[in-house]
């Protein structure tokens, strides 16, 4: 026992700090830590594979190019994506 009535699990290691006796167990943690999200980052682009899978039939995905970067060609673009996606929602519905 210390003089205040506190007891220390291992006795003290000469020249070290308190902490550093854990340093095993702390590298350890840290190693359970990062295999842990490494397998997390692993599963997750099969999960968005997963999702894309079951929604794919469920779009319909289209480019309307312009010409050029002009002015007068980008606004004839958003006129003919205008009456595109007008039409395509009358004929496939919401």
């Amino acid at each position: 026992m210390t003089g205040g009535g506190i007891t220390e699990p291992f006795p003290p290691e000469k020249g070290r700090h308190p902490v550093m006796r854990y340093r095993k167990e702390l590298g350890l943690a840290a190693a359970c830590f990062l295999m842990a999200l490494a397998c997390r980052l692993a599963a997750a682009p099969n999960e968005s594979a997963e999702t894309a899978a079951r929604i794919a039939p469920k779009l319909l995905r289209f480019h309307v190019l312009a010409n050029s970067n002009s002015a007068a060609d980008q606004a004839v673009k958003l006129k003919v994506k205008d009456v595109l996606l007008k039409e395509l929602e009358q004929a496939l519905g919401d």
